[in-house]
């Protein structure tokens, strides 16, 4: 390999699998991104018993032998030895062959062709006796393991998740010491071809490549002036605890809902969400729920036609070509209605099946009925803390609107804040507000109105926990300046 970065690909046979394909293209693009030069051997056989090997990954830092798999749900029971029980959907059990066995037997089918060669050829021989040793021997549960899951643990195999063995795969571990020229020779006695750039593998993955990345810049480009995100509190399984990467969790194919009363930044969050899959290559379809249709294919199609002149399909075969990850954001599902609500989950979850690198990721005020999708994680924003109203009221520039809070003697009376000269160009006098304003006024509905011109989403603006939502500064100066000339001012 030359000082640059590169993934070189050799096959025993052509990759039919379509998640051993996704996996392939995936791994590729990450090691490239991540400047990881590796050799990739796939789908081959080896040893004495010509046994199946899906991938041997060789980078500077170690050797590993991986097979890949995809657990359609929980794994129940994941013994060191005897067969596996995976959840298959809500109410199926199903019985699998061991894969630390089949992992193990890999490693070893592995090694045996080593010793063959060194015999044959005289290159240096393993470390500690027997070449197995120095393979790192992995289960890859692509994207990612199942929260929930009980696998016991069994000596020298690991599972890992992808994004657990892409950072394994830069660290120190087992290797050997040979040299380029002995992989070179290896590979030769193994039979194994290189994958051309001109290949039929290579040039769907080019073209998918191509399409997904036109499809993120026009998205990216269309959500590059995002209000900026100040991470508050939540609660997940009713406990409070540190704010999810639920970026990643989407990415590796998870399903996660985001709770929480209106004003709290639920839209917000999933909005820099899907930003920053776009930014890793994942492609983010979103799905605003109050204004799909009940046919899940119509408001896909709804949604990628501004980014996009390929069907859906198409998109979504070209992702799976690309090896990038898709994301279905349905966003306020609370607003949709029952039909269209269970039309956009049963969707969703549908073409969730038909490939293991797509997740969902829905906002709503609360869990709505039905969400029967599997290993979902549901994260409630809370009422953020003092120190966190602070941090968002700064990150506005909105820091001094604190002191202004001095003049009022009612301790609801904070609420009627002079907001609006803040969140617009400066007047020449400043308006009045008088405490007889309702909370109600300070809700105005936002539609038809630019996202500029919109307060931040969970400002919270009192010391009585009232928050002020996503509202129309416009709509607001028109309600207070009109209760203002009838009331009594400060």
């Amino acid at each position: 390999m030359s000082i640059n970065t590169t993934v070189e690909v050799y096959l025993g046979n052509p990759i039919h699998v379509a998640s051993e394909r996704e996996f392939l293209a995936r791994l590729q693009q990450d090691l490239l991104a991540q400047g990881v030069s590796a050799r990739i051997f796939a789908n081959f056989r080896a040893g004495r018993s010509e046994r199946q090997i899906d991938f041997v990954v060789i980078t500077d830092r170690r050797v590993v032998q991986l097979d890949e798999k995809v657990f359609p749900g929980p794994v129940i029971d994941g013994p060191p030895n005897g067969p596996w029980t995976v959840r298959v959907g809500p109410n199926t059990i199903e019985e699998w062959r061991n894969p630390l066995a089949q992992a193990l037997d890999a490693t070893y089918a592995l090694s045996d062709a080593m010793h063959d060669f060194t015999a044959a050829i005289g290159a240096p021989g393993p470390t500690a006796g027997k070449f197995y040793r120095d393979i790192d021997t992995v289960v890859c549960a692509y994207p990612s393991l199942h929260d929930g899951s009980r696998v016991q643990r069994r000596a020298h195999v690991s599972v890992l998740g992808y994004d657990e063995l892409l950072e394994r795969l830069q660290t120190p571990g087992p290797t050997l010491a040979w040299s380029q020229d002995d992989w070179d020779a290896f590979r030769q006695h193994l039979n194994l071809y290189r994958e051309e750039e001109d290949s039929p593998e290579a040039l769907v993955r080019r073209a998918g490549t191509a399409a997904v990345d036109s499809y993120l810049g026009r998205f990216l480009s269309e959500h590059s002036d995002l209000q900026p995100l100040v991470p508050t509190r939540v609660h997940i399984d009713g406990q409070p605890t540190a704010r999810p990467d639920i970026a990643s969790l989407a990415a590796a194919a998870s399903a996660v809902l985001v709770t929480g009363r209106s004003g709290l930044g639920k839209t917000l969050w999933a909005l820099h969400t899907a930003v920053q899959l776009a930014q890793t290559g994942h492609v983010p379809i979103w799905l605003a729920a109050e204004v799909c249709e009940e046919s899940f294919k119509t408001a896909v199609a709804r949604a990628v036609a501004p980014y996009t002149a390929l069907p859906p399909n198409d998109l979504l075969r070209a992702a799976d070509a690309a090896g990038r990850g898709v994301v279905f954001v349905i966003d306020d599902l609370s607003k949709a209605s029952p039909r269209v609500r269970r039309g956009l989950i049963a969707g969703a979850q549908t073409a969730r099946l038909r490939s293991p690198s797509r997740g969902i990721l829905i906002t709503a005020q609360s869990a709505p009925e039905p969400v029967a999708l599997p290993d979902l994680m549901e994260v409630e924003l809370q009422v953020p803390r003092p120190d966190e109203r602070l941090a968002l009221l700064e990150a506005y520039g909105l820091a001094t609107i604190l002191d202004r809070r001095e003049p009022f003697t009612r301790r609801w009376s904070s609420r009627l804040l002079p907001i609006a000269q803040l969140c617009c160009p400066p007047r020449q006098q400043e308006p009045s507000f008088s405490t007889s304003t309702s909370t109600a006024s300070l809700m105005a509905p936002s539609f038809g109105v630019p996202r500029c011109a919109r307060l931040p989403n969970a400002c919270i603006l009192s010391s009585s926990h009232l928050c002020l939502g996503p509202m129309s500064t416009a709509r607001y100066v028109e309600t207070t300046a009109s209760t203002a000339s009838n009331s009594e001012r400060y």
